[in-house]
């Protein structure tokens, strides 16, 4: 029991990391931060990889527990398996399913945030977009021009 409850103090540590890179990511969207944004992804990315093996070491361990408890416990949230655990180990399985359910709430409220956040920038990058292209094109070709075909002169020079 007590390597299920060091794995899932392994967790709730590696999601508060996660809501910690959540905000950092936020403030750089916000200020715009590139080379920023893409940091904080790589760390993310590697973040994710750590709590995905801990995940799949929680589900071996519980797997190893059906004896002790005589049921399966995979089908059990967290807070059923801290239910049945015996005496010692309920009130710490308890406290650590609190944490984590309010990490992983905060964590998905702040990844919410982010997500329109990025929309919002999409839309005015694709705003800014199409007023150039129909800047350009109104620009290029002038009424004279469209009938003779002939370029007229372009406000940004496209040549590289």
């Amino acid at each position: 029991m007590q390597v299920l409850v060091d794995i899932l103090k392994e967790q709730l540590e590696g999601y508060s990391d996660l809501l910690e890179l959540a905000k950092n990511k936020q403030g750089a969207l916000l200020a715009n931060d590139i080379k920023k944004l893409e940091e904080i992804n790589k760390k993310e990315e590697g973040k994710i990889w750590e709590l995905t093996k801990l995940e799949n070491k929680r589900l071996m361990i519980i797997a190893t527990l059906k004896e002790t408890f005589g049921e399966n416990l995979e089908t059990l949230t967290l807070k059923e398996i801290a239910q049945k655990a015996p005496e010692p180990y309920q009130e710490e399985f308890e406290k650590i399913f609190v944490r984590l359910n309010e990490k992983i709430e905060q964590l998905s409220k702040i990844n919410d945030q982010n997500s329109e956040l990025i929309k919002q920038s999409l839309e005015i990058i694709n705003f800014t977009l199409q007023a150039i292209v129909r800047s350009e094109s109104e620009v290029t070709y002038g009424e004279q021009d469209r009938k003779t075909g002939q370029q007229a002169s372009r406000i940004l020079d496209t040549k590289v």
